[in-house]
């Protein structure tokens, strides 16, 4: 691992047949979105990706998303079970969804960061949200053309894309301190 510039960090944890109350969507849900993203964006990107899971396995039954995932000639999926806390340092550019941790360590990398906000899954509150969509690069999944105009953007050059990033600097450095450094009322939400 470590050769593919854009990282996809999976925050999906498949938890049971039905949705639970704090996840918001079904695991099939989650499965399908995960199969488009390879299929619709992942699979037709001029960079190769590595698709990282989520440390936790909650199923024995191997995950059908990471052997397609594995089948797509542009993904290499990252087979050990290490926090991505350990492995930011090998990725050029990095995307990511949910409102959970990982969005913490992929943020506090300083790695342009695409996040993917699933409205009806660990979402955001409005006020992160707007906090997001200037410190980061944000893609609503209910938005028309959401897996086209994610394609397109993950298709420009990384050096675009990281000079793009270097202009939100100062949102972000708001972002972090309000949202996840400080211990301010928004810490966590």
């Amino acid at each position: 691992s470590g050769q593919n510039p854009i990282w996809y960090i999976c925050t999906s944890l498949y938890q049971s047949n039905l949705a639970r109350l704090h996840r918001g969507i079904a695991d099939s849900t989650m499965y399908a979105r995960e199969v488009a993203l390879i299929e619709r964006v992942f699979a037709n990107l001029p960079n190769g990706v590595t698709y990282k899971p989520y440390p936790a396995v909650r199923y024995l039954d191997p995950d059908p998303a990471l052997e397609l995932a594995a089948r797509t000639p542009s993904v290499e999926v990252y087979g050990e079970r290490l926090d991505f806390r350990y492995l930011s340092a090998y990725a050029r550019m990095l995307v990511t969804a949910g409102a959970t941790s990982t969005v913490s360590w992929c943020l506090m990398s300083d790695k342009p960061m695409v996040f993917l906000h699933y409205p009806d899954a660990m979402p955001l509150d409005d006020e992160a949200l707007e906090a997001f969509q200037l410190g980061v690069f944000v893609f609503d999944h209910q938005a028309p053309g959401f897996y086209r105009r994610l394609r397109e953007f993950l298709t420009q050059p990384i050096s675009d894309i990281e000079a793009a990033w270097a202009e939100r600097a100062a949102a972000r450095e708001r972002l972090i301190s309000d949202f996840i450094a400080a211990p301010t009322a928004n810490s966590g939400v």
